[in-house]
């Protein structure tokens, strides 16, 4: 990859050479295979940290070609596979497990058995909103410039209509949106687009960016969604993966609990699989919301048999109930209990998107019935024997947490100081210390020395009796140096004119478009925030009274300030 990688791996490799043998060792960093069967629980955490350290490693800021289009290809092939898609029941026991799923499907709709979750889209619009990614026509990210100057879009002349027409209900939404139409006009397009973004130095991601008023009422039905999964499975996707993790933790210490990964789930939901299993309302609006259509980057349009893609709205929120309500019927089949409320050492089951983890009794059963609706097991993520569990970025062998660290780059002074402190918060979750990668990278260049409860990005954490160049101000109060991020703004002017303060397409004035959005909180301090792409950062002086409080990152993996004090000394050769 670089010099500094093939460093930086070398450094680690003898870190962990008193805990693995050399041919453990070339396994572990050049191997592609499980681990060894007989690995102890720290042998399990030195394989995991060599694995993951460079595992999604890329400091360009875009995709190869190459990467593309083996993303491209896979996309595609899943695509084909949904176009394919036939429930085919083997036996009675296979139709009763089907349509299992569709008694919970239809009770999650229906809330009381007659009233459908969403019944007309003034629902959706209310509930709605905007992600802070792009939309397709989107002269910019932010709020304002989404929905009150640029072109606005639509999968058709109904959905654009409804939108006009809910808008006229709010005299300042009507007025703003006169303006925008008058200056950017509207679009009527197939369906999405398709581009790709950095996942690791061989494959990209697929993104799909959707039409500004679909995305709008995807979010508002995700919104509902939501509320729904949690008052029916107390299935809360806010915190759900924490409680994934404290179930996958008890999995690999007791083996009751089965954790199950799929392989592209989110692009698997097909629209043959919907239309079986969901109520006929709710299919009807989601074919309404969704993109029929992606526009590839060649330029064709290409029909999507998947119902929606990493993009839409409501993706997550819908494969997480379609894969509830497997789990559930799989409980059922088996006179399990389902436990979804009280606390996470309660609950027996734990789905947040494809991180499903079921009773080890119904996993067999959880399998065969994600094949009847279409989806693929992914073997080398799923743990259903052993001592070993992962869920929701939670790995856990015997009960101890062995995930590794994920080094995406060392270009700039923050990516080292990044690395540094996930190094460090590593030694102190296993008690494993790595204290030539560490220096190594140190030396790679200057750093700031900040409090554990800083921003990883802002410095490197130390205890206070390590830390130098500080101020003391009195009274125990301390003045030190740290990085910030250098947000990118437009200022909005008393006078009601946009200033650009960085390098974006220049905005138009919307009066109304301009209150809407400082009433929505987009505009503070007389500023709108912008995404970045590349991150810009500049030096601050700070100050705290209490330096030594540790991180919420080292909280979630229950460390004390000893063991985390102890592993940044002795990295750093103190």
């Amino acid at each position: 990859m670089s010099d500094r990688t093939d460093a930086l791996s070398k450094f680690l490799q003898e870190d962990l050479n008193g805990l693995l043998d050399p041919y453990q060792l070339n396994f572990t960093f050049n191997g592609t295979g499980p681990i060894w069967p007989d690995a102890t629980p720290q042998q399990y955490q030195a394989f995991s940290l060599g694995r993951a350290l460079l595992k999604k490693f890329n400091e360009k800021p875009s995709p190869s070609e190459e990467a593309c289009t083996v993303a491209l290809t896979k996309f595609l092939s899943v695509n084909d596979k949904c176009g394919k898609f036939a429930m085919e029941p083997a036996d009675i026991r296979d139709e009763e497990l089907i349509n299992g799923v569709k008694d919970v499907m239809y009770r999650f709709w229906y809330t009381d058995g007659e009233t459908p979750l969403v019944s007309d889209l003034t629902q959706l619009y209310e509930a709605g909103r905007l992600g802070s990614g792009m939309n397709r026509f989107a002269r910019g990210s932010d709020l304002y410039t989404k929905i009150w100057d640029s072109p606005l879009s639509a999968t058709s002349q109904g959905l654009l209509l409804s939108w006009q027409k809910l808008c006229e209900r709010d005299v300042r939404w009507a007025n703003a949106e006169r303006h925008r139409r008058k200056l950017h006009g509207t679009h009527i397009v197939a369906g999405n687009k398709l581009s790709f973004v950095n996942k690791n130095v061989t494959t990209a991601r697929c993104i799909s960016t959707e039409p500004t008023v679909n995305m709008w009422f995807q979010l508002g039905l995700e919104e509902l969604m939501r509320d729904r999964l949690r008052s029916m499975f107390r299935i809360d996707l806010a915190n759900q993966q924490e409680i994934n993790k404290v179930l996958a933790r008890r999995g690999s210490r007791t083996g009751r609990f089965a954790t199950i990964d799929l392989e592209s789930a989110s692009d698997s939901v097909s629209v043959g699989l919907v239309k079986e299993i969901a109520p006929s309302s709710m299919y009807r609006w989601l074919d309404l919301l969704r993109s029929p259509k992606v526009l590839l980057p060649n330029g064709r349009e290409h029909v999507l048999e998947m119902i929606s893609t990493m993009g839409n709205g409501y993706t997550f929120p819908l494969e997480t109930l379609i894969f509830t309500a497997v789990v559930v019927t799989a409980y059922r089949h088996h006179g399990i209990h389902p436990v979804f409320g009280g606390k996470p050492m309660k609950r027996n089951l734990g789905v947040f998107g494809d991180d499903i983890i079921v009773d080890e009794r119904a996993y067999r059963t959880t399998v065969r019935l994600l094949g009847l609706l279409g989806f693929k097991v992914n073997s080398d993520k799923t743990y259903e024997s052993g001592p070993f569990r992962e869920s929701c970025g939670g790995d856990y062998v015997n009960g101890r947490h062995c995930r590794g660290v994920y080094v995406k780059s060392l270009h700039t002074k923050q990516d080292i100081a990044v690395a540094i402190n996930l190094l460090n918060r590593w030694s102190a979750a296993t008690g494993i210390y790595v204290p030539k990668a560490v220096q190594y990278l140190r030396k790679l260049g200057s750093t700031l020395l900040v409090p554990p409860c800083s921003n990883d990005d802002s410095g490197v954490h130390v205890p206070l009796d390590t830390a130098r160049g500080l101020q003391h101000l009195g009274h125990g109060i301390l003045r030190y140096k740290k990085w910030v991020a250098k947000a990118a703004t437009l200022l909005v002017t008393k006078e009601g004119a946009i200033v650009m303060e960085c390098k974006e397409p220049e905005r138009n004035v919307n009066p109304e478009g301009l209150e809407l959005a400082f009433l929505h909180g987009d505009i503070r301090g007389y500023r709108m925030a912008l995404r970045q792409r590349v991150v810009r950062y500049i030096t601050k002086h700070k100050i705290i009274s209490n330096w030594d409080n540790l991180s919420p990152q080292c909280r979630a993996l229950r460390l004390d300030w000893r063991r985390w004090s102890d592993a940044v000394y002795y990295n750093f050769n103190l």
